[in-house]
């Protein structure tokens, strides 16, 4: 994935930096630190905030997408413990796609923003932004889209379509 952003860099001689739009839980903290570890610079982490009123977080906490984080958040934890990434500027936003985003992207020199958990996002975004922009996906597509997808596998028994796609978002 590092050699793949060294293409995109817009300096050979440099690290690329990305900016990453996330909601920053424990793999996605994980992802960011094998991004580092792999010599790509992390300039910024954007965390949407989530405002849930008690009926949200109920709702949230216990449908099958809520169960299903909560459990692989505790796995997670008890087989690679609590991930800290030093040295990470983290924005939080209401919204991926607020005017305020486009403007901190647009003016940021960066090589890519990459988007890891993270909604659909809109066209009239993209056209917005002049950084290339990536997708990471946690599962091999076009087999299992959407959210959830790892859980899906497992409970298919499809374990060896476990994988990622990265591609461009257009």
């Amino acid at each position: 994935f590092g050699f793949s952003l060294a293409i995109l860099s817009t300096n050979l001689n440099s690290r690329p930096k990305v900016i990453v739009l996330t909601p920053f839980k424990l793999r996605h903290r994980y992802f960011v630190k094998e991004l580092m570890s792999n010599g790509v610079e992390i300039g910024l982490v954007v965390i949407k905030t989530e405002h849930k009123n008690l009926f949200t977080l109920l709702k949230t906490n216990f449908s099958l997408s809520g169960f299903l984080d909560n459990s692989i958040t505790l796995v997670e934890f008890f087989s690679k413990g609590w991930v800290s990434v030093p040295k990470v500027a983290i924005k939080k936003v209401d919204k991926y796609t607020d005017d305020s985003v486009v403007k901190l992207l647009n003016s940021t020199l960066i090589d890519a923003v990459i988007v890891y958990g993270g909604p659909i996002i809109p066209s009239k975004f993209l056209k917005s932004i002049d950084s290339p922009l990536l997708n990471v996906h946690g599962a091999i597509l076009p087999g299992y889209r959407g959210l959830d997808s790892h859980w899906w596998l497992f409970f298919e028994n499809k374990m060896d379509l476990q994988g990622y796609t990265i591609h461009y978002v257009d």
